[in-house]
């Protein structure tokens, strides 16, 4: 496997350092790049081992799809990807890298070799080399996890971690429309959340369920 500054050399990926500054602010994370036009992943950093429990060998020359599936909890996957495609639909190109508009920040549970279960962000960046193709040339990601999230979660927790994100700004007395312009989702998503959460958590309507949460430790 090349090594990752070589092949940022064979994309001519010169402008990453916005995305490069979080390696140095946090823990307990890893780098990969996916070359999207053939389908495969060129870098896998060995230290995805820490996060995922699987040899870095395991996820190269294997797609992004592989990926996904193999470590995202499915209850996460479909926010992930329509996130995901609203991002790609922005088509930066490649020699604009330098932006931080251009940064997509992910959070999904991500699921370790021993079973459990880890609360994962990431940011990543894909880039076309023109305005022609559909698809993106390469996507160059960096997962990684919060220094006070030693906490596993169990698949059988009672809500998604999109769910929990929504739950959280409720409890902060946000409206579905600004969850929704925080979270760059739709309001009728967000609607669509509450309404799944309020079955959840078995409670009869918004106030209930922050009730609830904070019982539970959910939110504060």
């Amino acid at each position: 496997m090349k090594d990752f500054a070589v092949i940022l050399k064979d994309y001519k990926l010169f402008s990453f350092e916005t995305l490069l500054n979080y390696y140095y602010q946090t823990t307990n994370n890893t780098w990969f790049i996916f070359d999207l036009q053939t389908d495969k992943c060129v870098y896998m950093d060995l230290s995805i081992k820490n996060i995922t429990g699987f040899e870095s060998v395991e996820y190269f020359d294997k797609g992004i799809v592989y990926f996904i599936k193999s470590v995202i909890n499915s209850s996460d996957i479909q926010d992930f990807i329509s996130e995901f495609i609203a991002y790609i639909r922005k088509r930066p190109i490649l020699t604009d890298l330098q932006s931080n508009e251009l940064i997509k920040h992910f959070s999904f549970r991500i699921k370790h070799k021993n079973g459990s279960w880890q609360k994962i962000h990431g940011k990543s960046i894909v880039a076309f080399k023109s305005n022609i193709f559909e698809m993106p040339d390469i996507l160059i990601g960096f997962i990684y996890q919060e220094l006070n999230n030693n906490r596993s979660l169990e698949p059988a927790d009672p809500a998604t971690y999109r769910e929990i994100e929504v739950l959280k700004l409720v409890g902060n007395g946000d409206s579905s429309k600004v969850i929704a312009n925080k979270l760059h989702i739709s309001e009728t998503t967000v609607i669509s959340h509450r309404k799944n959460l309020i079955q959840k958590f078995q409670v009869r309507n918004t106030a209930e369920l922050i009730k609830k949460a904070v019982k539970e430790n959910i939110i504060e």
